[in-house]
């Protein structure tokens, strides 16, 4: 599979119809929006507030709604806040999912890389292969972006109509990549911990700086973001915008993802150490 975003897709494609109902939360990957929009489909948000560690309220939405979703897309740890689900979050969406009959979609491509805990596998729970895809990219994890491969494993059913959408509408990865993810895939996986030991040292950086700046961080569990509330009086994309112009630090305004995110920014920690000691450094000058 072609990385993640292909393997959302082609699930979208044998999964979703012209007036089904997807459900994520909200702030959420912008990709589900998208699809969920070119399929012509209802779009279900579910609020992902602060004060439940951004993660939605599934026992809040009524019975008859769960009734009309087809998918029930979830992503832990969460891009853009970092926040993972524990196991009873998940088991309860089983639980939904067979009580209302629908599919899950697990979106786990920033697998591994946890800060105090790893985000268990949705499939490693019971009764989860009746209702349950989960989606991996070997991008995050093995630091293989842009080789563009990835995944998809659970439900027999729903990975076989996959195979056969891909084999027609997609096309192979490499040889020499199928041979590196097998060879990661097989390994004694300290890689992985060690780029989450890592993520987690700048994830420390940035929040402690920021925090020290006075600003509100988000304790997150995973993944290689930082999920930052604007300071009092400023929206997110203020922010984003007086970070930009005054301090030359980038980033993302959280209404890139979704109605939640509005008074949110999001910082990538990709760059180094260094840069990221001097990007907290110039956003607490403009401070």
């Amino acid at each position: 599979m072609e990385g993640a975003v292909d393997g959302l897709a082609a699930l979208f494609a044998v999964l979703v119809s012209e007036g089904d109902a997807v459900a994520y939360a909200d702030p959420y990957y912008p990709s589900y929006h998208c699809m969920t929009l070119m399929s012509r489909a209802e779009e279900i948000l579910l609020p992902s507030l602060a004060e439940r560690g951004f993660l939605p309220d599934l026992d809040a939405v009524p019975g008859e709604t769960w009734d009309r979703v087809k998918v029930l897309i979830l992503n832990y740890p969460n891009n853009p806040t970092g926040a993972q689900a524990p196991r009873e979050f998940l088991e309860r969406a089983i639980e939904l999912a067979h009580e209302h009959r629908f599919v899950i979609v697990q979106d786990f491509a920033y697998a591994g890389l946890g800060v105090r805990n790893q985000q268990i596998s949705i499939l490693s729970l019971p009764d989860a292969f009746d209702v349950t895809v989960e989606v991996c990219s070997l991008s995050k994890m093995y630091a293989m972006a842009g080789w563009r491969a990835g995944f998809i494993a659970g439900n027999d059913d729903i990975v076989s109509h996959v195979k056969q959408y891909h084999y027609q509408m997609g096309s192979m990865v490499t040889g020499n990549v199928q041979d590196a993810g097998t060879v990661a895939l097989q390994s004694d996986q300290e890689c992985v911990a060690e780029l989450a030991s890592r993520y987690a040292l700048r994830r420390q950086i940035v929040a402690d700086g920021l925090r020290d700046a006075g600003l509100d961080v988000f304790d997150s569990d995973g993944g290689i973001y930082a999920w930052v509330h604007a300071p009092e009086g400023l929206t997110g994309e203020r922010f984003a915008d007086l970070l930009l112009e005054r301090a030359a630090v980038a980033a993302l305004p959280g209404t890139c993802f979704g109605k939640v995110g509005v008074d949110y920014v999001r910082f990538s920690l990709l760059k180094s150490e260094d840069q990221l000691r001097e990007a907290v450094r110039r956003i607490a000058a403009v401070l």
